[in-house]
């Protein structure tokens, strides 16, 4: 078993998951990971509660990538938050499951005001005659991979940094909703505008090449994020050009997967010129897609 806020699903959290299903498979049993919605933070101190990584449902398809058997959401409250570490693991882990082991980080911790540490969790384990392993963190060219780190290089448009260290591409979903239509009339380019969770972080404003999730199969294009300035518009705007796709997509919901960011936000004189951008952008996307400049169908699964 293991448990925690898992968000991201980053290559650190998937060797602990991994080595939960490793241990459970060896010994017969079964693979329990536990994790928390909201986000702990959320509640206890909402103030610096960073935007998350990934939703609840990613994060559910995630885990379930990784071979996990039994997948549990437990309520983060006030009354989750105020609960003793042994509390804790006899009231809502050791009474309901046969615990052989669990499986965590080296700054894991539990319970209220996070007393719960690892010397105490080993206690326990003595105690209750079960075994517990400490999982080193995984590092890329000798930083430590974590959501905050990731969350840094996302919300500075790094997506092909943030990548290596999720071991998958950075993604986002949303609705997609109906718009001016300034981009077919206007410029020749009929976008998708998606309303995506205000919860998930979006990368940093600019232009990117992403692989959107249609209708069960995958698509090219890029992804614009920013303000309309060109066009005076003051709302903040995800919109997404799809090459070579034709047909209606109000009401459904999209993933979008980003690859490189090609640019920054841009304000342009008038429409003729911010096409002639566009123009450029587009023919930078695809030389990368025919350059296979990381951006594989194969590597928008999770995996190493």
């Amino acid at each position: 078993m293991s448990m925690g806020a898992f968000d991201g699903l980053h290559l650190g959290h998937q060797r602990i998951i991994e080595r939960v299903v490793e241990s459970a498979r060896r010994i017969g049993g079964l693979s329990v990971i536990i994790t928390f919605d909201p986000h702990p933070l959320q509640i206890v101190k909402p103030e610096i509660c960073p935007p998350l990584l990934t939703n609840l449902a990613e994060k559910e398809r995630l885990v379930s990538s990784l071979g996990v058997d039994v997948f549990i959401i437990l309520t983060f409250d006030q009354t989750l938050a105020q609960i003793e570490p042994r509390e804790f693991l006899q009231d809502i882990i050791l009474k309901k499951m046969k615990l052989a082991g669990i499986c965590v980080g080296e700054d894991h911790a539990f319970g209220f005001q996070r007393r719960g540490d690892i010397n105490f969790l080993r206690k326990i384990g003595e105690e209750n005659g079960f075994w517990v392993e400490i999982i080193k963190p995984i590092k890329i060219k000798g930083k430590v991979v974590s959501s905050t780190r990731i969350r840094n290089l996302i919300s500075e448009g790094k997506t092909e940094k943030a990548a290596a260290y999720l071991g998958r591409r950075p993604s986002v979903e949303g609705g997609v909703v109906s718009g001016s239509g300034r981009g077919q009339i206007e410029l020749g380019y009929p976008t998708v505008n998606l309303v995506p969770d205000k919860r998930v972080l979006l990368p940093a404003d600019g232009v990117y090449a992403v692989k959107v999730e249609v209708k069960g199969t995958t698509c090219a294009g890029m992804a614009y994020l920013g303000y309309r300035t060109t066009f005076q518009e003051k709302d903040h705007t995800f919109e997404v050009y799809l090459f070579d796709f034709k047909g209606n997509l109000y009401g459904q919901s999209l993933r979008v997967y980003f690859g490189p960011r090609i640019r920054s936000e841009m304000t342009f004189q008038d429409p003729t010129e911010l096409k002639k951008q566009l123009e450029r952008d587009e023919e930078i996307v695809r030389n990368l897609l025919i350059a296979d400049c990381g951006l594989r169908i194969a590597d928008y699964s999770i995996g190493h």
